[in-house]
């Protein structure tokens, strides 16, 4: 009974990540109205929105890590 609902588990796990990327996938479709994307001094150019978000994710994701890292090197045991 247990390994059945093990079983069970796993294929709602699975389906509602398929359903949850699907999703992510069809916003990232819609969205890729070209906008300006504004520098300092007046600078601007022209990029999609779904590349920007993707950018600035990519950037988030690279400060996680460092400061990650960066808290496991400072621990002493």
């Amino acid at each position: 009974m247990i390994a059945l609902l093990q079983v069970a588990w796993r294929i709602c796990l699975l389906v509602g990540r398929i359903v949850l990327f699907l999703l992510l996938f069809l916003i990232a479709i819609t969205n890729t109205a070209v906008i300006d994307f504004h520098w300092f001094l007046d600078q601007s150019i022209q990029v999609p929105l779904n590349i920007l978000l993707l950018g600035a994710f990519l950037c988030g994701l690279i400060l996680a890590l460092l400061a990650l890292r960066l808290t496991k090197s400072k621990r002493t045991y």
